[in-house]
């Protein structure tokens, strides 16, 4: 499976997303992206990759049968992507969209299914310090991160 497919939009023309049916694909976020050429180099990202393509086998397979069931209805497969705790995100089909900076622990899907019910009270420094060195811009988007991922 080296083929990879176009994609044809609804208005019929080809859109520039194409991928591969019989492979996955491996992203990490641009935080954690600190090596030669996008590579990780946290031990820790490098085998949830490895161990990870543990999984090829049953992902494919799964694919497989999802698009034999959904032929019958004229509807593509869904795709079916793993997410890891440190922010590794394996997908099927592989994708040549380059989607860094996507954080699968900023998703819901990863939210909701990684922790349970949540009480939470944000307390945040207003003083006159918080203008120094853009600690309030900084405070500003930490919260707003927080709230998102609830």
């Amino acid at each position: 499976g080296d083929e990879f497919f176009e994609v044809q939009c609804e208005n019929g023309e080809t859109c520039p997303a194409s991928w591969d049916i019989k492979r996955t694909k491996v992203t990490i976020p641009d935080s954690l992206a600190l090596g030669p050429d996008g590579n990780p180099t946290d031990p820790e990202i490098i085998e949830s990759v490895c161990y990870t393509r543990l999984s090829d086998p049953f992902l494919l397979d799964n694919y497989e049968d999802d698009e034999n069931f959904w032929s019958q209805y004229g509807l593509p497969a869904s795709w079916t992507y793993f997410g890891a705790h440190n922010g590794m995100f394996r997908m099927l089909p592989a994708s040549r969209e380059e989607c860094y900076g996507y954080d699968p622990r900023r998703r819901p899907w990863f939210v909701a299914a990684s922790s349970g019910p949540k009480d939470l009270v944000l307390v945040l420094d207003t003083s006159g310090s918080m203008n120094d060195y853009g600690r309030l811009d900084l405070l500003k988007e930490a919260a707003i991160t927080v709230i998102e991922t609830l």
